[in-house]
């Protein structure tokens, strides 16, 4: 009598790491994913953005009475300012409400993705970012298009199928162009890409196919369907992992650093004072060095990349070190630091360099090149 031997599949022993990491190829991708996550969480946690989580308002000397008989009627405050016309000042506030709590559930969200494509774990990676990049950031475009009209439609008339994400009446494409007109610098011609890599059925590069595989054991849409005798995710192998990764650090550092552009242009719409204003020059130069580091990490042989862009900024970017003297020039490992930590280091003292709002001016017409 003959027997045959057949071994069970087992990729991931149950408790224990996925066997395929993510390859020493994209470790830099990953960690400028982190450190763009990291800069959004810091939202909530520097001490500069702490002062909008208050909101104040001036009450008309005619309604101090009402302020009073308010604290004792059991009337939402909402309600009050709303009823009594101070809508501008709702406005605000909700804006700001409405903004730090969904980011937090936002940064939850994309974090743990990060986390879980680290350890290979890909059908969880995946199966997180539907939720933060098609329905949170784009409530986040349109409080930033216009917070009021947003607004509006939330509290004022309140019914959920009028703010919607999902709703198939939103035109999305419409919104995303409006708000990379609102950005500008390196997003201006990439509205068609981020819109796609979101919401296109039939893009291969995009969002929709593998997330869909990775919330459903079976899917029957024609642009994704499940292959014959076979489920979503299941018996991915070796080859497969190599495609996922490709896939996930191609598409998800771009939509990262977009989303992390609309989240910042709503914050520092309330932020306005000149500290404020070179605070976000900052930030908006992070994200500048991080689209071409982007194009770097994934196409480190574009001599284009590597060498005339880097080799531009650094050329352009001239800082004296207020200790020392030494008038510095940069290179990219120099632009690698200052998207990490937010300022350079001097090249002769290696004490830290800090920008004022002056020192921005050598830099504004750089960012707001239109790639």
């Amino acid at each position: 009598m003959v027997y045959l031997s057949l071994k069970l599949l087992n990729n991931f022993p149950m408790n224990e790491e996925s066997k395929y990491r993510v390859p020493e190829k994209y470790h830099k991708i990953a960690n400028l994913c982190t450190s763009i996550h990291n800069q959004l969480s810091a939202l909530s946690t520097d001490e500069r953005f702490q002062k909008i989580s208050t909101h104040f308002i001036q009450i008309k000397d005619s309604d101090e009475n009402k302020i009073t008989e308010l604290a004792n009627s059991g009337d939402h405050i909402l309600d009050w300012l709303k009823e009594n016309n101070y809508c501008e000042d709702l406005n605000t506030f909700l804006t700001k409400h409405l903004t730090f709590s969904i980011l937090s559930d936002f940064l939850d969200f994309i974090s743990t993705s990060l986390e879980n494509a680290a350890k290979g774990k890909m059908t969880v990676a995946y199966a997180l970012l539907r939720k933060p990049f098609n329905d949170e950031l784009l409530i986040f475009e349109q409080m930033m298009i216009d917070h009021n009209e947003f607004i509006e439609r939330f509290f004022h008339v309140g019914k959920p199928i009028d703010y919607d994400p999902s709703n198939k009446d939103v035109d999305r494409r419409r919104i995303i162009i409006q708000s990379v007109e609102k950005i500008g610098s390196v997003f201006l011609n990439f509205s068609e890409i981020i819109h796609d890599l979101r919401y296109n059925k039939e893009s291969k590069a995009g969002i929709n196919w593998l997330t869909n595989h990775a919330l459903h054991i079976v899917t029957r849409d024609k642009h994704y369907s499940t292959a014959n005798q076979n489920f979503n995710f299941i018996f991915s192998q070796e080859e497969d992992f190599e495609k996922y990764f490709e896939h996930y650090y191609n598409f998800v550092p771009l939509l990262l650093l977009y989303s992390s552009s609309v989240i910042d242009e709503i914050i520092f719409h309330f932020m306005s004072n000149k500290e404020d204003e070179t605070f976000r020059n900052l930030r908006r130069f992070q994200r500048f060095i991080a689209f071409f580091l982007i194009q770097d990490y994934l196409d480190p042989d574009d001599k284009l990349i590597n060498n005339d862009v880097f080799e531009l900024l650094g050329n352009n970017i001239q800082y004296e070190c207020e200790k020392c003297e030494h008038l510095n020039t940069f290179k990219k490992i120099d632009f690698e630091y200052f998207h990490s930590n937010g300022n350079f280091i001097c090249n002769n003292c290696k004490e830290d360099i800090i920008l004022y709002n002056d020192d921005f001016e050598v830099i504004k017409p750089i960012v707001d090149i239109n790639i």
